[in-house]
């Protein structure tokens, strides 16, 4: 309210899209695929992380394809990729991050131990964005009718399907 250009922002457009697309898609994806529940405990808790990293990867990304597009004119396919060889690295990384800063307060060598190991982790995930930067030939360009056509359309269909749904399963 005390800026009514902030609703222009890259970042809010994005944020917004990004949850709307959760809050629209994830249910409906996670019940499609929810659906199919591999034997085995381990393979079924295996499976569910899978299809949980995917789905909320995947509703957010068809959301912010046409907002990235939009405002920067480019947008990566890889996404879904990045997030699921990340998502597991990210969240420990976050965790021990908070974990070494109440340590910190008490055991500063503990903290700075803690620091090291989750340094290894850093280093994977930038090894991660760097080699997935790479592959320039996965980036879908502004001016790209495919591109644009795709995006779109996915978005349509998603839309589409989300409306149709009898079960309105919010996830």
């Amino acid at each position: 309210l005390q800026n009514p250009f902030s609703v222009l922002s890259a970042s809010l457009l994005l944020s917004f899209s990004a949850t709307f697309g959760i809050l629209l898609m994830n249910g409906v994806l996670l019940y499609t695929f929810g659906k199919y529940q591999p034997k085995g405990k381990l393979v079924a808790k295996a499976y569910h992380w899978l299809v949980s990293t995917i789905s909320v990867s995947f509703s957010a990304m068809i959301f912010t394809i046409p907002v990235t597009l939009l405002i920067f004119g480019r947008a990566s396919m890889l996404s879904i990729i990045s997030n699921l060889l990340t998502i597991w690295a990210v969240s420990i990384v976050m965790i021990g991050g908070m974990l070494m800063l109440f340590i910190s307060v008490v055991a500063m060598p503990l903290a700075a131990l803690l620091a090291k190991l989750l340094r290894i982790l850093l280093i994977y995930l930038v090894c991660i964005i760097e080699k997935l930067g790479g592959f320039t030939d996965f980036v879908g360009q502004s001016g790209s009718l495919v591109m644009e056509s795709g995006a779109i359309l996915a978005l349509f269909c998603i839309i589409l399907v989300r409306v149709t749904k009898k079960d309105r399963v919010i996830g």
